[in-house]
């Protein structure tokens, strides 16, 4: 009996937290430029969280305890290529991308695109909310 199922018409929702960049600099400041070889460290995947469309387990991946992200990343990633769609908050502009990012930085696959539903996008398409973050609009 196999294990595998196909989710290649369900729904994925999803929201990643990424740490902080770390930069050398000598005062902080509005308008100050930090030049990139003044980063001390690249920004990492902190942890996922997931929940399939129609059911009510929520998963969550973390980084592991050397706080890197590779293997949350090895995870991940079929996670989402199995799903039918990606649907997140900002997921084109921010989870997407940086997902790709930290999987070129590991040199691990990543399919160039997926089909998404990205609520943010939708919120600024078709209403007037004063502002478009998830809590304003939940």
């Amino acid at each position: 009996m196999s294990k595998y199922v196909d989710r290649s018409k369900d729904r994925l929702v999803f929201d990643i937290e990424v740490s902080p960049a770390i930069y050398w600099l000598w005062r902080g400041g509005y308008g100050i430029n930090v030049p990139v070889g003044n980063l001390l460290e690249e920004p990492k995947v902190i942890c996922v969280s997931y929940q399939w469309e129609g059911e009510k387990k929520i998963h969550h991946i973390t980084w592991d305890k050397d706080q890197w992200d590779k293997a949350l990343l090895e995870e991940f990633i079929p996670i989402m290529q199995s799903a039918g769609t990606l649907v997140g908050h900002n997921s084109d502009n921010f989870d997407i991308k940086w997902l790709r990012t930290r999987c070129l930085f590991h040199r691990l696959p990543m399919p160039p695109d997926f089909i998404t539903i990205d609520t943010w996008k939708q919120a600024k398409k078709y209403f007037h909310f004063q502002g478009n973050s998830l809590k304003h609009i939940s």
